[in-house]
């Protein structure tokens, strides 16, 4: 060893460790120059050079690079470079050992002037050695990162040289060791340094451009780090990272990738409150689906909680990516229909679905993607018990009257206002409102009508514990008026396909009329007619008139009952989609033909007929204007006429309330427009149709004179005096309702019973308020 030490002592005088280590730079050049010379002389001397040319390095390293002196060790680090040259390209591989790592030791000095000299002296030795640096890669690259953000632009300008020819080298090198290196680069592309990501951008673009590294295949490592950096304060660092995306995305289609393992981490991105960032995040969504195909079904809950809230973002090419991603994943699902659906997860992405309808999170959050959130089940009988020929149902409210009608009179005394709702939280204002997401439920609600076509069993054997939440849908006054008839659509559908659906959600609608007056007055009519388009009105109007049986029989609530009869009795009266009711009532008393053929389907339609009056109007009889209305229409005179002198010869509780006599004022102005033309023209008949005479007679003498009465008084008065109707001949036979197979005495009994309850609880309800009040009318109402 003693032999050894004074071999170098002797090979490297003390006189040129003392130049090294001078203050003055052109004494430690000069030195190592002379440390050069010596290499040389060394490598192309006898046999034993490579023990004395470690031994010279390891002097080098002792006595200068790690001396606490700063001129030592900028000396040492000039020597170890010369040394470098010294050796030339053929013998420095041998000795990388003992030159690279002092150098790096010395990145990490708190001399910037030292940093500097290492950056010097890595640059000579990466000139001479090349590619065999590449085995101090890892390292040269974390400690070029570090220097690419140090404080001193003397020391940064230095490293990016030495990067520079870093790269250069890794770029002509074909046995770069990128699996190695990929720990290292995940790891550092998270860094929030300005510098250090341009550095970081800069490096994965040059390996991105070197064909056998094959970047892309590390997408995994690389993809969270990058769209990070979009959302840098830096522009050009945002425009960097973007392009190196951009090139990175180009390469997706070409290769056989884990497609996969890319999406959770561009699921926040995609739902990132900065916008460039959210909309190359949801591109890369979108090109992951196009070339993922079914590979990517079983994360489409998550894709899909992040893709449809940015379809209702402000800013309009995020919309479009957005859709186009939306669309895509669609078209997948599509293209498997009629395959097993196993690698679609339906309760979850069902899930996910309800709860982006009915929730509106702040654009940017990332909400639930499992498709748990708790739901109310509902309830769905195995077996119907509303038979075959029902459906499904709605509301309809009434429209403001006129004549002597007021507004502010449209609903029953005494009306149980729980459940109202504010002017400020109609839909129409909160339809404008800034966090509206339409195109999003919509495009949820799109999804779930695609699934009931392409899934229909999964999707059926999914719904049952979201059911009850789409119905609620139909309730939330931020939802608009295309949003809630979509969803009307998809539950339609649904009930159309399945009976059991179908009473289950006619028993819940119910429910909801009956517990949210809101929802009564402002959609119940949206909700009935697109219900009757959906599914057919004739099923829809019986369904719904038996529930509202049930749910007054069983709650005793006749003001809901009440509302709900003169919603449905409106949009009979009125609604486009109600038409083929309206004809089948007004044909029950028609001539029937005479041949066999039509005489069959005549019988089969008055069937239907009578078994839609007669549920109709046990539920009717709840609201006598109504059930009024209801038989005029049916051409039901008579009856009608028994009707109106029952109403006028009830006293006490049971005569015609404010309400009531304000719905016949209604009922009025309803003879006097288009629906009833045709009953009108019925007057021109009175020998045919007498009872309709004394109908109408009967309710101008309960009417007080308003404006109402004096319609009906000036109609009637237009008709011809009657000695004038004995010389018209009769066409057709008087109408007989006498031949309908319906006990009409059942009926009145009903209607009185009916009137009866109705005035009990009402009398009971006002003794409840004002007790005193209700002794002295129940006084007069004994006197009279």
């Amino acid at each position: 060893m003693d032999a050894d030490r004074d071999d170098v002592g002797r090979l490297l005088p003390p006189q040129v460790v003392r130049a090294l280590a001078d203050k003055l730079y052109e004494k430690r050049k000069l030195a190592a120059l002379d440390v050069e010379t010596l290499v040389k002389e060394l490598v192309h001397g006898p046999s034993n050079a490579d023990d004395k040319v470690r031994g010279v390095l390891q002097t080098l390293v002792a006595q200068l690079s790690e001396s606490p002196q700063a001129n030592s060790r900028k000396g040492g680090l000039i020597a170890l470079a010369a040394a470098a040259i010294g050796l030339g390209s053929q013998e420095c591989h041998k000795f990388i050992s003992h030159l690279v790592p002092p150098v790096l030791k010395c990145f990490a000095d708190a001399d910037p002037r030292i940093r500097y000299y290492a950056c010097e002296s890595l640059y000579n030795i990466a000139k001479v050695a090349r590619t065999r640096v590449l085995l101090y890669f890892n390292e040269i690259f974390d400690n070029l990162c570090k220097l690419s953000a140090d404080p001193d632009p003397n020391v940064r300008n230095g490293a990016g040289l030495v990067d520079r020819l870093v790269k250069d080298i890794v770029s002509e090198s074909e046995q770069f060791d990128v699996e190695r290196f990929m720990p290292l680069l995940e790891e550092r592309v998270h860094v929030i340094n300005a510098y250090c990501r341009q550095f970081l951008i800069a490096w994965v673009a040059v390996l991105d451009s070197v064909p056998h590294v094959q970047l892309v295949h590390h997408l995994p490592a690389l993809l969270d780090g990058l769209l990070h950096m979009l959302c840098d304060a830096k522009r050009e660092i945002r425009s960097e990272a973007a392009a190196c995306l951009a090139e990175l995305l180009e390469a997706v289609p070409q290769h056989r990738l884990e497609l996969a393992q890319l999406v959770p981490l561009l699921l926040p991105h995609a739902a990132s409150t900065d916008e460039f960032t959210r909309q190359t995040a949801i591109d890369w969504l979108r090109v992951l689906v196009l070339n993922g195909g079914g590979a990517l079904l079983p994360q489409a809950p998550q894709i899909v909680a992040v893709v449809l809230p940015s379809l209702s973002h402000d800013v309009a090419d995020i919309r479009s990516v957005a859709q186009r991603a939306n669309e895509g994943l669609m078209a997948v699902v599509r293209e498997t229909r009629g395959a097993p659906h196993q690698r679609l997860p339906m309760p979850a992405l069902l899930g996910t679905l309800i709860d982006l309808m009915l929730h509106d999170p702040p654009l940017g959050a990332l909400r639930v993607v499992g498709g748990q959130r708790s739901t109310t089940s509902l309830s769905v009988p195995q077996s119907p018990q509303l038979g075959q020929a029902f459906v499904s149902t709605a509301a309809v409210a009434l429209p403001a009257g006129s004549g002597s009608t007021s507004a502010a009179a449209a609903s029953p005394p005494n009306m149980n206002t729980a459940g109202e709702r504010s002017a400020s939280t109609s839909p129409s204002e909160s339809a404008s409102g800034p966090n509206t997401r339409h195109a999003s439920r919509l495009a949820a609600l799109d999804w779930l009508a695609e699934l009931h076509s392409v899934a229909h069993a999964s999707l059926m054997a999914a719904l049952e514990q979201h059911w009850s939440a789409l119905l609620g849908l139909l309730r939330d006054p931020q939802a608009a008026e295309v949003v809630v008839r979509q969803a009307l659509g998809v539950i339609g559908q649904v009930c159309l396909a399945s009976d059991r659906y179908f009473a289950a959600s006619i028993e819940r609608l119910v429910s909801m009329f009956r517990e949210d007056r809101w929802l009564l007055r402002d959609r119940a009519s949206a909700i009935v007619r697109d219900l009757c388009v959906a599914i057919g009105a004739e099923r829809v109007l019986l369904c719904l008139a038996q529930q509202v049986q049930r749910a007054a029989a069983d709650h005793s609530d006749f003001e809901f009952a009440t509302l709900i009869v003169q919603t449905l009795n409106l949009a009979l009266l009125t609604a486009p989609e109600l038409r083929d009711v309206r004809r089948l009532l007004q044909q029950l008393l028609q001539p029937q033909t005479t041949s066999i053929e039509s005489l069959d389907e005549a019988v089969s339609e008055r069937e239907r007929g009578v078994l839609v009056l007669r549920t109709l109007y046990e539920t009717w009889a709840y609201n006598p204007p109504a059930l009024l209305a209801l038989c005029l229409l049916s051409q039901l005179y008579q009856h009608a006429a028994q009707l109106v002198f029952v109403l006028g010869r009830e006293g006490g509780a049971q005569q015609l309330s404010v309400w009531e006599l304000l719905e016949l004022d209604k009922l009025v102005q309803l003879l006097e427009s288009p629906v009833f033309a045709w009953l009108r023209l019925q007057l021109l008949e009175p020998r045919r149709y007498p009872y309709l005479f004394k109908a109408l007679y009967g309710l101008l003498m309960l009417l007080p004179q308003s404006t109402a009465f004096h319609t009906l008084h000036a109609r009637l008065s237009a008709v011809t005096p009657p000695a004038v109707h004995q010389l018209i001949p009769i066409d057709d036979p008087p109408i007989d309702e006498g031949s309908l197979p319906i006990n009409f005495a059942e009926l009145l009994a009903l209607f009185r019973d009916q009137r009866a309850k109705q005035a009990a609880a009402r009398l009971r309800s006002e003794q409840s308020k004002s007790p005193m009040i209700l002794l002295s009318s129940a006084a007069v109402g004994s006197r009279s």
